[in-house]
């Protein structure tokens, strides 16, 4: 059932330089963007939904999609910090999930988990991290009870054969996530007004170390993996596009 004072925003400003520039979240699967796929899914859940985008993004398609509020920025020194500019602009913002712009949902089972999740957060959580365990994961997550401590990357920290991987979906129980992400970027010595010109980057999977440490943590709960897929290429995409064909 929709709850009137959630949200959804859907992080979607990346410049998509392994994919050839085109906006991802913007891309046809069957006959529709992936876009309006997760408009689809989300529709029943929340009462407003954001979708953060790059400027030529916005010239692109504004007016083109339905059931979305647009949010222009230029594109931040990572996913948190462009998260944090589209947080700027929103001012009226209660409890919100927050996706990728890449993340191709097949179900709504991962949503409706996370909302009966959310009816339990702990007082002092910042908010829930949708996790599956999974094999070989490109990111992982080091646990402390319920509560995410620390942030490994295959890339930087070699690859793990299990561990808890983030599902591309994420609730905030109140507006505070933009304080705690200016915070982070002051630590990082990011500007508020950088762009991907180069420096540190600010990721929101590393930021839930910042929150951890500040006692505003972020909680985990496990669901089943294969409820949502993402893709850097468009090969990856090929195969997303076949599974969904094979699953109708």
């Amino acid at each position: 059932m929709r709850r009137e004072n959630i949200s959804l925003i859907v992080a979607a400003s990346g410049n998509a330089v392994r994919f050839g520039g085109f906006p991802k979240a913007f891309c046809t699967i069957g006959r529709e963007m992936n876009i309006e796929r997760t408009i689809g899914y989300f529709k029943p859940y929340a009462a407003h939904i954001y979708v953060i985008v790059n400027e030529k993004t916005y010239k692109q398609y504004q007016g083109q999609v339905r059931g979305c509020e647009l949010i222009p920025i230029v594109t931040g020194q990572g996913d948190a910090h462009s998260l944090l500019k589209g947080l700027q602009k929103i001012h009226t913002l209660n409890e919100f999930f927050v996706c990728w712009g890449d993340a191709v949902f097949l179900s709504d089972c991962l949503i409706r988990h996370l909302l009966k999740a959310a009816a339990g957060i702990g007082e002092q959580s910042i908010g829930i991290s949708v996790c599956s365990l999974d094999k070989k994961p490109y990111a992982w997550f080091e646990a402390d009870g319920k509560y995410i401590k620390k942030t490994y990357f295959a890339g930087k920290d070699g690859f793990q054969d299990e561990g808890i991987h983030d599902q591309s979906l994420f609730y905030f129980k109140d507006g505070s996530l933009a304080g705690l992400l200016e915070e982070y970027r002051n630590k990082l010595g990011i500007t508020e007004s950088a762009d991907t010109s180069g420096g540190c980057e600010m990721k929101l999977l590393h930021a839930f170390e910042y929150f951890y440490r500040k006692g505003r943590p972020m909680e985990y709960i496990l669901a089943e993996s294969g409820h949502v897929m993402s893709f850097n290429t468009k090969e990856e995409l090929s195969c997303i596009e076949k599974k969904i064909r094979l699953c109708q």
